[in-house]
């Protein structure tokens, strides 16, 4: 029943004992005298005064709200009914209508992936998970598969998919994927409010293509990560032990996500820290469990050493779209030494423009605003701070884009020109610099010249921007989307 209004503990929705606050209709009806809805959780009641003797009964106008319980109220004395007759259907479409074309994009490049391209990157996942089971080195080097790269426990979520074939369970880990970018997509058009509007979704879905392009081609964990951090933040109120649980998890594959730790210690939440300690606890313990003691510390070892072979002759490598490449690209090599302070400077420099605007809503005294803006920028940090920051791993930077789509009709000029501006650098970054368009060699080229990373670096600057410079302070930015 997602038109109801949900407490901010996100656990269902309210009780509310008005249903005319909830659907627009007056609280009162002098012609047909019904006065009250009440909701209850699992099914609504209805109370009504029958009308007098020839008194007549409009026909209510049902309210097009898509996905909510619809009530429609109409004479029905012909059919033996009572003179109020009040029908109810569930109606389980989609809600709105400009939801069907994430839905439909998602599903599009799900499928183009599973049936064109060999998904590398999930076939390591699976290897992993039979490793685990078996019980033998999980980054050990197998033929024809890339190296296992999470963290020795991450292996374990894999092994259930590992006791299928490897067509059934990628199958079911896209379906994970897509239902999870599906959920994220939706809480992200909603607090940017504009999951009511078709242009600035095919805006916001046109400029996110860079990002979800790679992401069923290899089969990457970055769809359901970003859904579980999603989760782990609805979640920050009501059941803190459970986001730190969920956020624990997202660590194990994507150690990155360990930047939410400012977040937590900035609002004192230390019952998050506490499930994410208790789900490290239980990762570690599970680990010990399959591995023994000295196994377990010779699968930390083993991922130590391979993150240090690996990693730094992949900084400048075309794929790579993060700051450090930036760096790599723009400013100084890897084999300087001032490489890493480069980078930890300009990461700093970026954290602190993005946290302008989730000062300024702070100090106006909109607390859920500022804790909105602090997650979505906090999940583009991830990303862009992350040494190896992929195409899919900025996948996380689009509720920044539909920020800016948001921002794309502001009352403010130049914040409504630039974030246009923006959302048409990313679209011709997706559509015009893609491997189709500019063959290999070019591809590279435009890879090597950051193209993405650099696109989605002024994109999120400019929502930002946008949203702490606006002079007459448009709230339809962000508002408190469902259950959040």
């Amino acid at each position: 029943m997602t038109g109801m209004p949900w407490s901010s503990a996100g656990r269902g929705p309210a009780r509310s004992s008005n249903f005319a606050e909830m659907s627009g209709w007056p609280s009162r009806c002098s012609t047909c005298r019904v006065r009250k809805f009440a909701i209850s959780m699992a099914w609504p009641r209805t109370r009504s005064a029958r009308p007098t003797s020839g008194e007549a009964v409009p026909r209510a106008r049902t309210r097009q709200n898509r996905g909510a319980l619809l009530v429609a109220i109409g004479p029905a004395a012909d059919r033996g009914e009572p003179a109020v007759a009040v029908r109810l259907r569930l109606d389980l479409r989609l809600r709105p209508a400009p939801a069907w074309l994430a839905a439909a994009l998602v599903a599009a490049l799900a499928l183009h992936g599973l049936a064109v391209k060999a998904g590398a990157d999930f076939r390591a996942f699976h290897a992993a998970g039979g490793q685990w089971i078996r019980g033998v080195d999980v980054y050990a080097a197998l033929p024809g598969v890339m190296p296992f790269k999470y963290a020795p426990a991450a292996a374990a979520v894999f092994a259930p998919l590992a006791l299928l074939p490897m067509p059934i369970a990628r199958a079911l880990w896209t379906l994970m994927s897509v239902l999870s970018l599906v959920k994220f997509l939706a809480w992200t058009s909603a607090a940017a409010q504009v999951q009511r509007s078709w242009l600035a979704q095919i805006a916001a879905l046109g400029a996110s293509l860079p990002l979800l392009g790679h992401l069923f081609a290899l089969g990457q964990s970055d769809a359901v990560l970003a859904w579980l951090m999603l989760q782990a933040f609805r979640l920050r109120d009501g059941r803190p032990w459970l986001s730190g649980l969920l956020w624990a998890t997202a660590c194990l594959l994507k150690p990155p996500y360990l930047l939410f730790a400012l977040l937590v210690a900035a609002g004192r939440r230390w019952r998050i820290a506490a499930g994410f300690g208790v789900g490290l606890a239980l990762a570690s313990a599970l680990e010990v469990a399959r591995f023994g003691l000295a196994g377990s510390a010779a699968q930390l070892h083993a991922w130590r050493e391979l993150l240090e072979k690996t990693t730094p002759p992949l900084l400048c490598e075309p794929g790579n779209q993060g700051l450090a490449a930036i760096v790599c690209s723009y400013l100084v090599p890897p084999a300087s030494p001032a490489f890493w302070p480069s980078v930890f400077a300009l990461g700093a420099l970026v954290a602190l423009g993005l946290a302008v605007p989730i000062l300024r809503e702070a100090a106006a005294g909109e607390r859920r605003r500022a804790e909105q803006l602090a997650f979505v920028f906090a999940l583009y940090l991830t990303a862009a701070l992350s040494p190896l920051g992929w195409h899919t791993t900025h996948l996380v930077a689009i509720p920044c884009l539909y920020l800016l789509a948001a921002q794309a009709s502001s009352s403010c000029a130049a914040a409504r020109l630039s974030a246009r501006g923006a959302l048409a650098s990313m679209m011709a970054v997706g559509l015009l610099l893609s491997y189709d368009v500019l063959g290999r060699e070019g591809f590279e080229a435009a890879l090597r010249a950051r193209d993405v990373g650099l696109a989605t670096l002024a994109a999120v600057g400019i929502a930002a921007a946008a949203i702490a410079l606006d002079p007459l302070r448009d709230r339809n930015v962000v508002r408190k989307p469902t259950g959040a």
